[in-house]
């Protein structure tokens, strides 16, 4: 099968799909989008590499979801819409069934997330998938990382250390329920939460590798400093028999995709209001000042954490 077939076959968008603000996609030497008036372009990318960020023959179908729904959450962080996607895939072999369950997977993946792919490329290597997300808001309006106040209320949505507990079972080869196995499979990129949260967050990211070092991350890029009650974590439910270490341990480790916010006081009626018509939790995790270092409590007991969370070198 040659290059284009294998994209006519298994990447083509099905017509059900619909193609918002697309002019021209999969077929030529470049996508051609149209940008609504009075909105920006956002654009992130993310590569996920065979044995480093997904274990080795990993299920293609769990592949697909899970890395479109990691990308997307970029958009969901800076209060996007999101509408475009492209893939660039390394394969080591050209495998009709493997290729089949990815594809399935994949276009599934970006109707849920309302998103199309438009273009991409495929080449022979080291499995490796590489997708770039871009989506729009309205201009000026943008979540940033730099924009939190001193004073602010830090906050997390969802829950925290179900995707890493998960992983640590899969590396095992131990059984895992679906339940548990999701929070690692199919993290939910909260687009709707990121857009309500414009006007109301002063700053908002997402966990990716880990609650403690995006939460340092947040607050360098604002000039500030975090101080965070660790007990106030919510923690996954399959974390609620451990000891309380070992719980917050697995929540610290990142691979959540849930947003990290902060918000002045006075806009805690509002996030109320917001979790309940969402029916998504918001937990207060503790808030940012100007002090000059970090602060980590746990049980009102200064806590030194044995690892911030994910690092890529």
């Amino acid at each position: 099968m040659s290059e284009d077939q294998l994209i006519r076959n298994y990447f083509v968008p099905p017509h059900s799909h619909p193609m918002r603000d697309v002019s021209l996609g999969i077929g030529d030497d470049c996508a051609i989008l149209d940008i609504p008036d009075n909105h920006q372009l956002l654009t992130s990318v993310d590569t996920l590499l065979e044995s480093v960020h997904f274990p080795k023959n990993f299920n293609p179908k769990h592949l697909a979801a899970r890395a479109v729904a990691v990308c997307v959450s970029d958009l969901a962080a800076m209060g996007a819409q999101a509408r475009w996607l492209t893939l660039a895939l390394s394969i080591p072999e050209n495998n009709s069934q493997w290729l089949a369950d990815f594809s399935q997977s994949l276009h599934e993946a970006c109707a849920y997330y309302e998103i199309s792919l438009v273009g991409g490329d495929t080449v022979k290597g080291e499995l490796s998938i590489s997708l770039t997300v871009m989506g729009i808001v309205e201009t000026g309006k943008a979540l940033r990382r730099d924009t939190a106040q001193a004073g602010d209320l830090l906050y997390v949505s969802g829950n925290l250390g179900g995707s890493a507990f998960a992983l640590s079972k899969i590396l095992q080869k131990q059984e895992v329920s679906t339940e548990v196995l999701s929070a690692y499979i199919r993290p939910q990129a909260r687009l709707s939460l990121g857009q309500a949260l414009i006007g109301i967050a002063n700053a908002c990211m997402d966990i990716s590798d880990g609650i403690i070092i995006d939460a340092e991350r947040l607050a360098k890029a604002s000039g500030l400093s975090v101080d965070i009650q660790l007990e106030k974590l919510p923690l996954h439910a399959a974390l609620a028999s451990m000891p309380q270490e070992q719980a917050i341990n697995f929540a610290t480790q990142g691979d959540d995709y849930e947003l990290l916010f902060s918000a002045n006081v006075a806009k805690c009626d509002k996030l109320v209001k917001l979790a309940t018509n969402l029916d998504l939790s918001l937990t207060c995790i503790g808030s940012l000042s100007s002090d000059s270092q970090h602060s980590y409590t746990l049980n009102n007991q200064i806590y030194s954490t044995k690892s911030k969370g994910y690092s890529h070198f």
